[in-house]
């Protein structure tokens, strides 16, 4: 009798242990150490449903953008690659971020924007209704999307900037 209810005993704490071991953050599994990185770790991990000017300049701040200004409309205008992008933060009370870069003069034709958008993912290209050409990135915030989310999305329309612009050479 004893073999059984030690056998019924470890088997539960087993099973324990695996369920406490999965249900737990990623973060806490690490054994990261105490401080301000776990600090700064949590907070990348909070969710928003929206975001000010003010505080979409301290993240592209943080995320190493710090060439920047918010214009009177509360949206931001970054340096990226050398180059002025504007990041609409006012539009839409604040809960969809949309990075936009525009050139003119370019050698770009709609086929050539095409082939951008049939093969790079997470941003777009066209042409506006003066010739412009234009690369855009959205990220919509509703629903809630992580802090870390919104400086990758800064980070990844800045790596497309940088694809697009050899497009452009």
């Amino acid at each position: 009798m004893q073999t059984k209810q030690l056998k019924r005993l470890s088997r539960f704490l087993l099973g324990s242990l695996m369920f406490l071991t999965l249900a737990m953050p990623a973060g806490a599994q690490s054994g990261g150490s105490s401080g301000s990185s776990d600090s700064s770790s949590l907070e990348s991990q909070r969710i928003i449903q929206s975001m000010t000017a003010k505080e979409a300049a301290a993240l592209l701040k943080e995320a190493g953008f710090s060439e920047l200004e918010i214009d009177k409309d509360d949206d931001i205008i970054v340096k990226m690659q050398g180059f002025k992008v504007l990041l609409m933060v006012g539009t839409n009370k604040n809960k969809w971020l949309l990075f936009k870069f525009a050139v003119s003069g370019t050698a770009l034709d709609v086929k050539a924007l095409n082939e951008w958008n049939k093969k790079v993912r997470y941003s777009r290209a066209y042409l506006d209704d003066d010739g412009d050409v234009i690369l855009e990135s959205d990220q919509d915030l509703n629903g809630g999307v992580t802090i870390q989310r919104v400086s990758e999305f800064a980070k990844s329309f800045d790596i497309s900037l940088r694809e697009f612009l050899k497009r452009l050479e």
